[in-house]
Parts: C-alpha cells; structure tokens; sequence
C-alpha cells in the first residue's frame, strides 16, 4: 500500500513503520531555498521536519547514520545540464532513488523592511544555494543589499519583496530526487501497473574500450522502452570501468524488469537505482 509520508510509488520496506511517525527529510542548503521547495512539495502529508544542511557529505552521511530518514538532492537543471557532483556521491554511498519533483526557476528580489528600490546599492546571488544571500541580509542588518531568492525566503527572513517572477530563461527547472538508503526494497507492481509512465533510473556497467552501451540502449527501444544516457561516472576502484546512468521511460514496468532482467543474466550489469512515477 502507497505510503502516506513518501507520497511515491517506489518505497523502503518500512515505510509503512514510518509513516506513523514524524520523520527527518535532509537538503543541501538554507531553509527557503529550492531544495526546501522540493522538500516541501515530495513531503505532502505535513509529516516531515526539513533539517538543512552545509555540504554534500554531510547529507549523506547523516543519511547513511539514520540522522535524517530522507534526503531531496538535485540532480539535473534545464540550462546547466547534469549535475556531475550528485551523481557521484550517488554512486559513492549506493543510496535509492525513490522519486523525483520538477520545480521552475523563478526568483524575487529581496532586501531589508527599511530599505526600498533606489537605494539599493548591491544586488546577491548565490546559484548554489538561492536563499544564503536572504540568511545575510537579516544575520548582518545589510542595508542597501538586495538578494535574488525564492518568494518563501521573504516570509522565512522577515524582508520585503521589491520584485516578483525574476527569470532569464522561460522553461528553466530543476530536476530533484528524493533519496534513501535502506537495503531492502519493495515494489508495488499493483500501483506501479497503474501509472500511465514510470521512470527507472539504473546504473549500467561497461568497460572502458567496449562498444555495448548502444547495443543494451538498442534492446530497451525493442520493448518499446524510451532511454536516455544521464552521465557516466568512472568507477573508483576501478579506471577501466565506468557506470553509466541512465533513466528509462515506459508504461509498462513489467517490460522494465523483464530487460534488466534479460541483460543481467547475460552479464550481470545493471542496478536499479529506483523505479517512481516520472514527473518529466
């Protein structure tokens, strides 16, 4: 049965357990930022505390030590394209992908309650984290500064908004997933049959001089599969051996497992990493 908290059709095998309780969803980043947006839009049932963090490795590492039960991680932006850091420290600490949200880019203009529009005399913008420059303008009273960041951060801050809807590409969206690290897995086959698409986002194996990664793309198109190649990410232990991920598409998750399935008895290579609705 679809678990209330993770509002996804892809969960851990005690999500039921968890769903009873209050539980700890992890981001990179200050409160009011994009990935508190996407906290708070995967999170839906108001059952979660969001718990922002500083770096990549301390997200992770909190969520590998049961600090926090969940972490929303971005992954891919429609301008910039993949996010090579995030798929790396995917693959570094085997964490499962069990769903994803899209969120457009759209920015305000913020400054301090006692300052107004033509005496602003600096204007902030940190791409990496939208609402650190909000946290300065209240942490050091900055007059005459303004910063670019979502219209919660107002609220979140205490500032007032000079400008709404602040953008420089029209279709501009940020790709989160939601992440956990529980060994075992269930899949819902009953709800996952009764979605009109479904995403799986897998890692493929392949050495470094062989041409199969066309020929495995080639077997997933012949089940009426749509795939797309994401990155690839060179194995650490190994520098003649690379993992490609990958996100497939269909309407139908049994043809997913039954390629993966076909694939993986030839040659053990592929992991999934998560199978969800695709919101793409």
């Amino acid at each position: 049965m679809q678990s209330e908290i993770l509002g996804t059709i892809y969960q851990p095998f005690n999500a039921k357990e968890k769903s009873a309780l209050r539980v700890k969803v992890g981001f990179q980043g200050s409160l009011g930022s994009f990935h508190h947006q996407a906290a708070d839009v995967y999170f839906t049932s108001g059952n979660s505390d969001v718990i922002p963090l500083e770096t990549l490795p301390e997200l992770f590492n909190q969520l590998i030590s049961g600090t926090i039960d969940y972490a929303m991680l971005a992954v891919e932006n429609t301008v910039s394209g993949f996010i090579h850091t995030s798929y790396a420290m995917l693959q570094k600490y085997n964490a499962n992908i069990l769903g994803e949200v899209y969120l457009p880019v759209c920015h305000c203009l913020h400054c301090s309650k006692n300052d107004r529009l033509g005496k602003i005399e600096e204007i902030h913008l940190n791409s990496m984290d939208t609402a650190l420059d909000a946290t300065y303008i209240t942490e050091e009273s900055a007059k005459d500064i303004d910063a670019i960041a979502r219209i919660q951060a107002a609220e979140i801050y205490n500032l007032q908004t000079l400008q709404k809807r602040i953008k420089n590409k029209p279709c501009n969206f940020i790709r989160f997933v939601c992440l956990s690290v529980d060994d075992i897995l269930e899949y819902d086959l009953e709800l996952l049959s009764n979605l009109k698409k479904i995403k799986a986002t897998l890692s493929i194996s392949i050495k470094e001089l062989q041409d199969e990664l066309p020929q495995l793309l080639h077997l997933f198109s012949r089940y009426g599969i749509s795939a797309k190649v994401l990155i690839p990410v060179m194995e650490q232990q190994n520098c003649h051996l690379y993992k490609y991920w990958v996100d497939v598409i269909s309407d139908n998750v049994k043809q997913i497992f039954e390629v993966v399935h076909l694939i993986n008895n030839i040659d053990d290579k592929i992991e999934i990493i998560g199978i969800y609705e695709s919101k793409s």
